[in-house]
């Protein structure tokens, strides 16, 4: 969502815009890597990705809350809600669990599948390996 409706509002030091995109991209770009390497490991289950994502909600509200109240910044939305949320007026937290929830459900369980079932398309039989690409 961060690299769609970026919101660099806050951000006035030079080095800010482009550590905000170098993270966001290494953020998509480093479980691509690890996935065609066979170095990342892969939870199957639809109840592991619900489990996953739904922890991922419990450190937003329990963590990210506490720590914008106490230090009065708006760490991850949690006091005020980007552009694209405002819509939702004071539900904008829910809403914007309910999208990383769906987002984490369909990347895992359509992207990452997608990119599985080309990387075996792509890697020939003859370089596997006990299920791993070898390294030549």
């Amino acid at each position: 969502m961060a690299m769609g409706t970026p919101d660099t509002r806050g951000q006035v030091y030079s080095f800010e815009y482009p550590h905000f995109y170098v993270t966001h991209i290494l953020e998509l770009a480093v479980p691509v890597y690890l996935l065609a390497r066979r170095q990342y490991p892969i939870h199957s289950s639809f109840k592991s990705t619900v489990w996953y994502a739904a922890l991922d909600v419990l450190v937003h509200f329990v963590g990210f809350e506490l720590i914008s109240i106490l230090s009065e910044h708006n760490l991850n939305y949690m006091m005020q809600p980007p552009p694209p949320l405002v819509r939702f007026g004071q539900l904008y937290r829910y809403a914007a669990c309910a999208g990383g929830m769906l987002a984490t459900i369909v990347f895992r369980h359509v992207v990452v599948e997608g990119v599985i079932q080309v990387l075996k398309l792509l890697t020939p039989a003859n370089h596997v390996e006990d299920g791993k690409p070898k390294l030549e």
